[in-house]
């Protein structure tokens, strides 16, 4: 999926994400009100203007979720953003000119028949017109969305459909270019017991928490069965269901108090009662598995599916690597060197 488009696939329920993570967040509206403000760029003497990267910051925002909050609170972070907002412009620019010459440029009718489909997977029209508010985008922006969201597949189709389909010596080779990628980590696997206290609790509730957890723990060292025993107790509902496993992690996964203690048993300890800032745990490892790369035959099929999917990433991005080479490009936004 686009970056450009996530924003519609994401609240569209996918309908415009056609294309693979690289081909867009890219360039500029063709019309609409988006076209204000001063000029930050220029690619092949077309402008883009402020109101355009104020949009697109908008988009890479929806699909970075609660990490962009954090993005725009923070100076440094915020230019980046920025920065990355520009880019996507001009190279959507680029495509789109591409597009053009290659007549892939879709028909209203066309563009009709996509929008249809959205507003059928939204629900209904009034479900699609609140949606639209929602997001304070109008019919016609997500017309020109879709629009650009067609010229890009079908680029990307004219540009793979000669491709063949990736084989076993792809796989080979991306596997010994990209070695790091397939080592696994050392890992634990864990169930635990939680009697949960929270760090703002009164001394009082937490002495009694801790006062439990001592009692299970006694129990289970006794013979008591753990998984029961975690069924019964365990304050983490998600694992308690499942006898208090947690599954294999690795190391950074897990707060450091229990991450410690986890690695740091044999397969069938019983850990002494563990304080984190979730309460007071009681551990037990079940399994593990020591850090290896992982072999090119356990890894292959993935990495040729792997390899198929991103077809259209390699074709945008020899694309875009040709029109940058040819094209005049203006960064007005950019410090000018010397």
């Amino acid at each position: 999926m686009t970056r450009f488009h996530a924003r519609v696939a994401l609240v569209f329920l996918a309908a415009a994400a056609t294309l693979s993570s690289l081909a867009c967040g890219k360039g500029k509206q063709e019309g609409g009100a988006g076209s204000l403000g001063a000029t930050v760029a220029r690619v092949n003497g077309e402008a883009i203007h402020e109101g355009d990267v104020t949009r697109e910051i908008a988009h890479l925002a929806a699909v970075m979720g609660p990490a962009a909050q954090q993005a725009q609170s923070d100076p440094v972070q915020l230019a980046q953003l920025r920065s990355n907002a520009i880019q996507n412009l001009v190279d959507r620019s680029l495509l789109l000119e591409r597009a053009k010459a290659d007549n892939l440029i879709p028909t209203d009718d066309e563009v009709k028949i996509e929008v249809e489909k959205v507003k059928a997977q939204v629900g209904d029209t009034a479900a699609f017109t609140a949606r639209l508010e929602q997001l304070s985008m109008t019919e016609a922006d997500v017309q020109n969305e879709l629009k650009i969201n067609l010229c890009l597949r079908r680029l990307v189709e004219k540009n793979t459909a000669s491709l063949p389909p990736a084989s076993a010596d792809d796989a080979a080779k991306y596997y010994q270019e990209h070695g790091d990628q397939f080592i696994s980590p050392e890992q634990v696997r864990a169930s635990h017991i939680l009697i949960r206290a929270a760090e703002s609790d009164t001394p009082e509730v937490r002495a009694e928490a801790r006062k439990r957890a001592d009692a299970i723990l006694a129990g289970v060292r006794g013979g008591k069965d753990f998984a029961a025993e975690a069924q019964a107790n365990s304050g983490d509902q998600g694992s308690a269901v499942k006898g208090g496993d947690v599954g294999l992690f690795p190391r950074g996964r897990m707060v450091p108090q229990f991450e410690e203690t986890a690695f740091a048993l044999k397969v069938g300890d019983i850990s002494d009662v563990v304080e984190t800032p979730f309460g007071f745990h009681i551990l037990k490892v079940t399994d593990r598995q020591e850090a290896r790369t992982l072999p090119l035959e356990e890894v292959q099929g993935k990495i040729v599916e792997y390899l198929e999917r991103t077809k259209g990433d390699r074709a945008i991005q020899a694309i875009l690597e040709e029109a940058r080479a040819k094209a005049k490009i203006e960064r007005l936004d950019e410090p000018k060197k010397g």
